[in-house]
């Protein structure tokens, strides 16, 4: 992820108050990959994720799910958010040796 603030946002065009940028990983070429991950703080907050990918020469895709809860340190600050985003393309070229 990359956040630039304000004038150094220019290179992306007019946004002047800023840009986030948010870069995603390839599918693997070949078979298929797994990661799950959990975490737990004060307040009454976790999070708890999973990231599964797969593909071959022709085409990949990837799906990613997570959610986070909290309590909050004080009144009326309790959050809760779920998401979760799939992709999939044809998988570049294999350059030739």
């Amino acid at each position: 992820m990359e956040v630039l603030r304000g004038p150094f946002a220019q290179m992306y065009g007019n946004a002047s108050g800023g840009v986030v940028q948010v870069f995603t990983p390839d599918p693997p070429k070949n078979g298929f990959t797994g990661r799950a991950s959990t975490g737990f703080g004060s307040d009454g907050q976790w999070q708890a994720g999973v990231a599964l990918g797969g593909g071959n020469d022709k085409l990949g895709g990837t799906l990613d799910a997570w959610t986070y809860q909290t309590d909050g340190y004080r009144d009326h600050s309790a959050a809760r958010v779920t998401s979760s985003t799939p992709r999939s393309w044809p998988s570049p070229p294999t350059p030739r040796a």
